[in-house]
């Protein structure tokens, strides 16, 4: 501290240390080292500690007059920066403005760097076309254009004052892509009345939307949220169904503001699967067996299939021609090992069984 006054004889400095004691007298030691000049200015030097850093100082300048103090003076002990905004992690589009902020208490300046991972450790930018650095009142920005490059590298703010200079947390970008689905909705199997759930997910924070096939004509359909479908906008679809022997193809499209991805297909199937030929219909009694279960057709000659894709036909199924007064003649495949009851009762015109 530095004081001077006209008409001074001499000076005292003194600490006030704020214990109720008032102003203590300093006199020149190793601890405080006070200096008068010729030109009749004089300074008060000590080392700096937080409990100095308590205290008020003031001079006192003496005449024969009379004595005048000084107006008090205090210091404060400088730290290093410290963070109070933090930069953050991004996520653009391809070519898109990034911006990193920060803001440091105690900053003199401040000095982006970015690390490209290569081993030489951090690269102090400077403001340019590539690099743009702003400082302002409330801290700095760093803002660049997004390449898929410099999406490797990692950015940070240094904060400087004449304490020393503290590093921010690293931050990165991201480059953001449609969504790709990273889980697919699977085939699944349920029966009448019983809920059955698909689940999807993808990158890119997508948002979901749930579609079934109508037809050829009218294509994919998105779903309604409502009685039978729940979840059609979420990453997870329940279908409870009241009808029985039923099949749908389902899919699932995930956007985010980039675009759209569509799902892999996948089939729910209600009940016991079966398959139609030539007006038979023939039901899946295990993974590669399958039983007749009803006729559609008017024909009066038929022939029962002995394999129906993957099934083997094995049985002709309780009352599964019962009734039926058109067929004249019924080939049977060798593999036919059971007939149950009433399968052909009522068929009053077939005459010839092979």
């Amino acid at each position: 501290f530095t004081a001077a006054a006209s008409d001074a004889d001499s000076y005292q400095w003194q600490a006030d240390k704020n214990n109720g004691n008032g102003w203590t007298k300093l006199t020149n030691s190793t601890t405080w080292r006070i200096a008068v000049t010729d030109e009749g200015t004089t300074t008060l030097t000590f080392d700096a500690t937080a409990l100095r850093a308590t205290y008020k100082y003031r001079c006192v300048a003496i005449n024969t007059v009379g004595s005048t103090g000084s107006d008090e003076a205090t210091f404060a002990i400088l730290t290093a920066p410290v963070f109070t905004i933090q930069p953050e992690d991004a996520a653009v589009e391809l070519g898109a403005e990034v911006t990193f902020t920060a803001a440091a208490s105690n900053a003199d300046s401040y000095q982006w760097q970015l690390d490209k991972n290569n081993g030489n450790g951090w690269t102090k930018l400077t403001n340019s076309t590539t690099w743009r650095i702003a400082v302002t009142d409330e801290g700095t920005t760093l803002t660049l254009d997004a390449t898929a490059l410099r999406a490797t590298y990692k950015y940070r703010c240094v904060a400087i004052n004449t304490a020393g200079s503290t590093g921010s947390d690293e931050a990165t970008f991201a480059i953001l892509t449609a969504p790709v689905f990273t889980t697919q909705p699977e085939d699944a199997t349920t029966e009448k009345d019983v809920p059955v759930t698909l689940t999807v997910a993808a990158s890119g924070d997508p948002t979901y939307q749930w579609q079934v096939y109508v037809s050829e004509d009218l294509g994919w359909v998105d779903l309604p949220g409502d009685g039978e479908w729940q979840g059609v906008d979420t990453a997870t679809l329940t279908f409870t169904s009241g009808i029985d022997g039923i099949t749908y193809q389902v899919r699932c499209v995930a956007t985010n503001d980039i675009g759209s991805t569509e799902s892999n297909e996948a089939t729910i199937t209600v009940g016991t699967p079966a398959v139609i030929e030539n007006g038979v219909v023939y039901k899946k009694l295990t993974d590669t067996t399958c039983a007749v279960v009803a006729y559609q057709g008017t024909a009066s000659t038929l022939e029962i299939l002995g394999k129906v894709g993957d099934w083997t036909v094995t049985e002709i199924g309780q009352s599964a021609f019962e009734g039926n007064t058109t067929l004249v003649s019924i080939d049977l495949p060798d593999s036919i090992t059971v007939i149950r009851a009433y399968a052909f009762k009522g068929c009053t015109n077939l005459s010839e069984m092979k």
